[in-house]
């Protein structure tokens, strides 16, 4: 696989204080001329993806907690915690990335009189963005946003595509010994029949014009003070 990293920008307050509610923001850059190939195999426009490492005690916010104006800025995007127990982490995407390149996180500070965990302190905290799809699906299994291989190093014998538009390609060793691999439609193949190849060489060209890109800032948790009757 070819990883490919980007720059990602983190915009958000430096201090909280307890059960506020503040925005972490994502940026997301890329060149939108640039596609990327679907699982079809057809061009078509790059998604996007975030994820947010707040320290534990942070939560995401209700929608209740939630401004019009972020509402209206994250109409379309479902952001969610990572899991039950991983709540302080929250996952976005893919979606839309021409009109998503924002990413805005609304969270809510924790309590500590309900956290007796939680100290006025100085907290780091961890953002990803991701443009482009996955290169390996659940499966394991590389998808079409990949650099195939020759998996053995000799002649290659043949070529030939399905009507679904994968190429089959036959490499013949030394020893005698045919394999035959495909490399998904959509992929723009840089070998031809006859050519030798190594084993691991490179059969098409990199299509992954996407890339993850990671960044850590800090936050201030900070005591409110009130200021008493005399």
């Amino acid at each position: 696989m070819s990883f490919k990293s980007k720059a990602i920008e983190i915009e958000a307050t430096q201090a909280v204080l307890p059960n506020s509610v503040f925005e972490v923001e994502i940026k997301v850059p890329y060149d939108t001329s640039k596609q990327q190939i679907g699982a079809n195999g057809k061009k078509a426009d790059l998604n996007v993806g975030g994820i947010l490492i707040l320290p534990k005690g942070f939560k995401l916010a209700a929608k209740n907690q939630i401004s019009a104006e972020i509402k209206a800025k994250n109409k379309g995007v479902f952001i969610s915690p990572y899991s039950t127990e991983l709540d302080n982490i929250f996952v976005v995407g893919p979606i839309a990335g021409k009109t998503h390149q924002e990413l805005i996180f609304p969270v809510v500070a924790p309590d500590p009189e309900k956290n007796s965990e939680i100290k006025y302190l100085t907290y780091p905290f961890y953002a990803g963005g991701n443009r482009g799809r996955g290169q390996v699906y659940p499966t394991g299994e590389k998808s079409n946003v990949n650099i195939f291989g020759a998996t053995q190093a000799g002649q290659i014998t043949e070529i030939t595509t399905s009507e679904k538009g994968d190429s089959t390609i036959g490499i013949l060793n030394s020893n005698g010994v045919k394999t035959s691999q495909i490399v998904p439609s959509g992929l723009t193949l840089l070998v031809k029949t006859g050519d030798i190849v190594q084993t691991e060489q490179a059969l098409n060209i990199d299509p992954n014009v996407g890339g993850f890109g990671q960044e850590e800032s800090e936050i201030v948790y900070k005591i409110q003070f009130e200021l008493l009757a005399i």
